[in-house]
This record gives C-alpha cells, sequence and structure tokens, in this order.
C-alpha cells in the first residue's frame, strides 16, 4: 500500500515536471517554460525636463538652456524574471553638459533605481518603483558657482515593448535641506537583456 501511494505521488508530481520540459504548462497565466531567468541589463534614457538650472549665452549671441532632469542616462542592472513578474535593479550616470568650446560646465548625478515589472505577454512590460539620485552636483567651471545637492529619492514608471520604453521620473533636488528644484522628467529608454532562461 505504500508503495502505491509512493507510487501515486511520484507520478502526480512528475506531471508537471514532464510537461515544463517540454515547454507545455496548462491553466490561467501558464507560458512557455523557460520565462524564469537571471540576466544582466544595460540601458540608455533619453530624459526632459525639470525646473531650469541655468541659461548660458555663447559669443555668437546663441543660448543653451540647462534643465534639472535633462538628456542622458547609461545604466547597468540585473534583472530576475518571471511568468508575470520581475524585479530590477539599475545603477547608472546622468549627465548634461554645455556645447561651449572653452568651458566645461556640466550637472551629473548616480542614479540608483528599482523596479517591480509586470509582463502581460512577452512583448510588453509596464514597471514601477523607487528610484535615488546620488552625487549630485553642478560643475561651473569657473563661470558660474560649483552646487552640491543632497541625495534625492523619488518614483520612477515605466511602459515597455520590447527593447524600447516610455519612462516617466518624480523626483526634487534641495540643497542642504532647504529651497528645492522640481528634477521630474520624461524619457525614452532602449534597454539590453543578457541572460540564459533556467
Amino acid at each position: 500500500m505504500r508503495r502505491l501511494l509512493a507510487f501515486v505521488a511520484l507520478a502526480v508530481i512528475s506531471t508537471p515536471l514532464a510537461a515544463q520540459k517540454n515547454g507545455v504548462l496548462s491553466g490561467e497565466g501558464a507560458g512557455p517554460v523557460g520565462v524564469h531567468r537571471f540576466a544582466w541589463l544595460l540601458d540608455g534614457t533619453f530624459e526632459f525636463g525639470g525646473d531650469e538650472l541655468l541659461e548660458i549665452t555663447f559669443t555668437d549671441g546663441s543660448k543653451q538652456t540647462i534643465y534639472a532632469g535633462q538628456v542622458g542616462t547609461g545604466n547597468v542592472g540585473v534583472e530576475f524574471r518571471g511568468q508575470r513578474l520581475g524585479l530590477r535593479a539599475t545603477a547608472g550616470f546622468k549627465f548634461t553638459s554645455t556645447a561651449a568650446d572653452n568651458a566645461n560646465i556640466m550637472f551629473t548625478r548616480v542614479p540608483l533605481r528599482a523596479t517591480v515589472n509586470y509582463y502581460p505577454n512577452p512583448d510588453w512590460r509596464v514597471a514601477a518603483g523607487p528610484v535615488m539620485h546620488t552625487a549630485v552636483e553642478f560643475d561651473g567651471d569657473g563661470f558660474t558657482p560649483n552646487v552640491t545637492f543632497d541625495n534625492a529619492v523619488g518614483f520612477t514608471a515605466e511602459v515597455g515593448w520590447r527593447w524600447l520604453s516610455a519612462t516617466y521620473t518624480s523626483l526634487s533636488y534641495s540643497v542642504d535641506g532647504g529651497s528645492s528644484i522640481n528634477a521630474s522628467a520624461i524619457g525614452v529608454g532602449f534597454t539590453g537583456v543578457f541572460g540564459k532562461r533556467y
């Protein structure tokens, strides 16, 4: 009798495992096997928005405005993805610079981001989570005072399709806990995922 019960239990356990091995799962929300994975991420984001930090007038009369939330970010990170849910964590470098030949005015920060990702199907992704900007520094290169901002914590959200995504970040920078500036931004992101499914 014990052998019979052991055989039935083994059959019940091995059936879904065998189905997984063949790439077939039954039931609501089932998907192909191999969707679970740990992977490395590389992504770049172009963002726009935030309060005006500085307007620069060049010798030819042209102007350039630096905004608190603008321009490019490069990130590296990791992903763990299940059938419908996943986690991503990234660290990056965000920078804005001027087009002047005789000045290197820059606004730099290090974004740290963690998101929970929902995959309604293999191509689409919706994500949200906290973001923190550290080492937030404005370098005036002697033309205007340098400013070091406090670390800032905010919120980020994404809607992605394959390697392309639309992003939104809500964030503010402040100096010594005093007055703050809006550093919120919208953007377009491009992501590469490198890893094996298991």
